[in-house]
């Protein structure tokens, strides 16, 4: 959203949903089946069923353009928050018997 500002009343809803319904490895599941216990229905795309009145095309022409963008920001994002995260951890190869030292605070 940084390089539209003005946007982001418009698109906040958008990205709502993205986040909601976007695969979530530390719970399993989207927060949108946490929630309600399902999957939600697929976002069909503007251009999936064509409407006879071209101010529908458009809009549905703008939700599909919005949501592209979202979806690369936010992809981008959490690649970005990955990577930072990532700084920080190490793989390690355990084995049975060994000590290890446990912080639980």
């Amino acid at each position: 959203m940084g390089d539209k500002p003005r946007l982001w009343p418009k698109w906040l809803c958008w990205v709502e949903l993205w986040f909601n319904t976007n695969f979530n490895v530390s719970a399993g599941m989207t927060p949108f089946k946490a929630l309600y216990g399902r999957e939600p229905s697929p976002i069909l795309k503007g251009l999936t069923i064509p409407s006879n009145m071209e101010a529908v095309n458009m809009l549905y022409h703008k939700s599909d353009v919005i949501l592209d963008q979202l979806q690369k920001n936010l992809t981008v994002a959490q690649e970005r928050m990955k990577k930072q995260a990532d700084k920080y951890r190490r793989e390690l190869v355990l084995t049975v018997g060994e000590w290890v030292y446990l912080i639980t605070s």
